[in-house]
């Protein structure tokens, strides 16, 4: 599997309100358009390096592996949001920011407590947040028979 060199990413604040359709606008208004405008822009370059020679063909044949290493990342970061979209990814105003953000860790390098509130997550830290009702159903329903206030949160008491 290609590993990321991680040179494309997108900025959440932590602060701000996540919007629902969060993740189809970050691919469909920034990443795939990047997308495209990299493949147009390394077509370019190539063509530019078969026409050049010596000291310029080399740089724009820089120029274009260097592009090629960001496209690489684009479509990667693409996927991921895609894969989050598959698994039927929700936004609950109920678990806040952070926890909300944790399953979208890989994409956010910036925001390391995203990581660490995902870890969290699968170690049942919050099974009152309705992302762990999400992502480990069996786990949380079988926590909500012994803790009430678990059950009254995920509306099975």
């Amino acid at each position: 599997m290609h590993k990321s060199k991680q040179l494309y990413n997108t900025r959440i604040q932590k602060g701000g309100a996540l919007l629902e359709d969060m993740r189809m606008l970050v691919r469909s208004e920034f990443a795939d358009p990047k997308a495209r405008w990299l493949e147009a822009r390394i077509k370019e370059l190539k063509e530019k390096a078969e026409q050049s020679a010596g000291a310029e063909k080399r740089r724009v044949e820089k120029e274009a592996s260097q592009l090629a290493d960001i496209l690489d990342d684009v479509q990667e970061f693409s996927k991921r949001i895609n894969a989050i979209i598959q698994k039927g990814y929700t936004l609950r105003i109920d678990d806040g920011v952070l926890i909300n953000a944790a399953p979208l860790w890989e994409l956010l390098p910036s925001w390391p407590d995203t990581r660490k509130a995902w870890k969290e997550l699968e170690d049942g830290k919050y099974d009152w947040a309705h992302q762990a009702m999400d992502h480990w159903p069996d786990r949380v329903r079988e926590k909500c028979k012994t803790h009430k206030s678990f059950a009254i949160a995920h509306g099975l008491e």
